[in-house]
């Protein structure tokens, strides 16, 4: 082979590598300044053996980059006892701006403390989702992912 067509080869890997890896370090930076906050709970459903529940969560991009193919997975706290668990579809947050979801999710009670069932009956109480936040990089080929938490009172 020529070691010009040699030299050309090698140099269009290098840009090409030099342009996945600058794409990974601004997909992996905007995934990490993510916020995730709870804007608001409300209690659909009260019975005896459940509650259902719906989140209101607000998810802000504050950098230059939009952020695709991002889906979440948490486990939900209230009282800090473990009660729960939910999960949001895939999205886009473009870059800068806020999106705002809901989700419903079913507590029930049968592993859940009497204190639980007291705050929920009372309307007063902490509500906090931590989990992982899922996406895909470098146009889906890679997943990377970040955790997060957020805390709501109710009152």
């Amino acid at each position: 082979m020529d070691k010009k067509i040699l030299f050309f080869l090698l140099i269009i890997v290098v840009i090409i590598l030099s342009f996945l890896s600058i794409r990974y370090i601004i997909d992996t930076t905007a995934i990490s300044r993510l916020q995730v906050r709870i804007k608001g709970v409300q209690i659909q459903e009260l019975k005896v053996s459940y509650a259902k529940l719906k989140l209101f969560i607000e998810m802000s991009n504050p950098t230059s980059w939009d952020i695709s193919q991002l889906s979440t997975d948490y486990n939900i706290f209230i009282a800090s006892s473990i009660v729960g668990n939910g999960s949001i579809a895939l999205t886009k947050i473009p870059a800068q701006t806020t999106k705002e979801a809901s989700t419903t999710v079913i507590i029930y009670f049968a592993n859940v403390a009497n204190a639980v069932l007291e705050a929920l009956t009372k309307q007063n109480f902490n509500l906090a989702i931590r989990g992982t936040l899922h996406a895909k990089v470098l146009f889906g080929f890679f997943s990377i992912s970040q955790d997060f938490s957020s805390t709501y009172s109710y009152l």
